[in-house]
């Protein structure tokens, strides 16, 4: 693992590459859904651009998560004050991301409990990854964090079969979305965030002393933890919804004399 210090200026740039490469996705994807629903209203037509630039972008974020957090896990010191190509790669494109993402929540419609929440949720992961992204410390703990953006994968899947009126066409691949986003919650958001707490104490307590652990400021020491305090339990309510809305599914399916063997 090669350790990447860029400068301030250096971090900006690469900052702007990722939001003038987000942007333009957006635009394509406006493009894109414009051509080929045409009749959606204005609201609905900014969630099919938000849920097809999504199918498209979170892998790759997923990728850059995955692969700084393999790269800084070995040693408490990495994971403390080590940083590569990868975690910047990762924190800036969140950030551009996160950012353009805040203004289409505000121009949807959803309810205002759904919408608080996720307001909730961007604000703290942006603070959060803007203090990591400038101090150059923690990396590992974000990008660890961010490996539970893998369930996006499947959530904008979901509402893209919706959008598309595909769940009547490929029940199959509709049916193995809805799992796959019930299967990552649970592994990648339920079981991962106890282990990031688990990962954070046992390095405080074994090397508390050490000068990358002091390192850290109070607002990182105690706001990270807190920050995935918040998202551990939002992901707790949204799964539930997610499994109240799979059993729906499963149920009214097996009452309609659904066969899976029968969809081919």
């Amino acid at each position: 693992m090669q350790h990447y210090d860029p400068s301030a200026e250096e971090v900006c740039i690469l900052l702007g590459w990722m939001t003038v490469g987000v942007t333009a996705g957006i635009a394509a994807s406006y493009k894109v859904i414009s051509a080929s629903c045409p009749k959606l209203t204005p609201s609905a037509r900014l969630d099919a651009v938000d849920n097809f630039f999504a199918q498209l972008f979170y892998p790759v974020l997923v990728y850059l998560a995955v692969m700084a957090t393999y790269e800084l896990i070995e040693t408490p010191q990495l994971r403390w004050a080590g940083t590569t190509v990868h975690s910047y790669a990762f924190m800036t494109l969140y950030l551009a991301k996160s950012a353009t993402h805040i203004v289409f929540i505000c121009n949807q419609q959803m309810s205002r409990s759904l919408f608080i929440n996720t307001l909730a949720h961007h604000i703290l992961s942006l603070g959060s990854y803007l203090l990591a992204t400038s101090s150059g410390r923690m990396h590992f703990f974000g990008c660890l964090a961010a490996v539970c953006e893998i369930t996006n994968i499947f959530l904008s899947g979901l509402y893209n079969f919706k959008i598309h009126r595909a769940e009547e066409k490929y029940p199959r691949v509709y049916a193995a979305n809805g799992i796959s986003l019930w299967a990552t919650f649970l592994l990648f958001r339920i079981l991962l965030f106890p282990y990031w707490y688990y990962q954070f104490v046992v390095d405080v307590m074994l090397h508390g002393d050490e000068w990358f652990v002091k390192n850290a400021s109070p607002l990182e020491y105690y706001g990270y933890p807190f920050v995935i305090v918040v998202i551990h339990v939002l992901s707790l309510i949204w799964f539930v919804s997610i499994t109240k809305g799979m059993l729906k599914v499963m149920f009214s399916r097996q009452k309609d004399g659904f066969e899976p063997s029968k969809h081919k």
